[in-house]
């Protein structure tokens, strides 16, 4: 019936609203953590001698104690902490030579990827609403929680961004338009 469409038109527009106050407070947090973390690396805070924050310094060393100390441990590690120091300047001109080097940059690229394989995992935890609507909160926090790890990058907070609100719009029934 009508009121009944007008009631979900209204539920639909609420949604919405929250869905950009979610990303606007996510932005915040991401441009107010970037700051923190620009005045902690100026002070020296957080970071040791070597430029990575304690986590990414506990992550690198488990890689390489699964992986040991060689150029694919050091290349998972700059995908997964966005650190490229322990890559080796043998390894970097070899993908700077075949024209790769882009890909130790993370970008939106790698966010990409991340969600991709996220739902693709999550995917069999999705046959109700109410599951989708947890899988998508359940991708969204692990990407947020990929970009505390890599230091709230620029380019990674801008592509998260996009990405959540495109699939929480999309599962709570917001249709997106394709650029033609």
């Amino acid at each position: 019936s009508a009121e009944s469409l007008a009631a979900t038109a209204e539920s639909l527009a609420a949604t919405a609203e929250s869905v950009a106050g979610s990303a606007e407070s996510l932005a915040a947090t991401a441009e107010s953590a970037r700051k923190a973390q620009s005045a902690a690396n100026a002070k020296g805070a957080g970071h040791t001698h070597s430029g990575m924050t304690p986590m990414q310094q506990r992550i690198a060393l488990y890689l390489k104690s699964k992986m040991g100390n060689n150029s694919q441990s050091a290349i998972l590690t700059a995908f997964v902490t966005g650190s490229k120091e322990s890559i080796g300047k043998s390894t970097k001109e070899t993908f700077r030579s075949s024209g790769a080097a882009h890909l130790l940059a993370l970008s939106g690229l790698h966010v990409g990827i991340l969600f991709m394989i996220l739902n693709r995992i999550t995917a069999l935890f999705s046959l109700t609403l109410a599951a989708r609507r947890m899988r998508v909160l359940v991708v969204v926090g692990c990407t947020a929680a990929f970009l505390a790890i890599t230091g709230f990058i620029p380019s990674l907070a801008r592509a998260i961004i996009m990405a959540a609100i495109c699939s929480i719009a999309k599962v709570w029934g917001y249709r997106i338009a394709r650029a033609e």
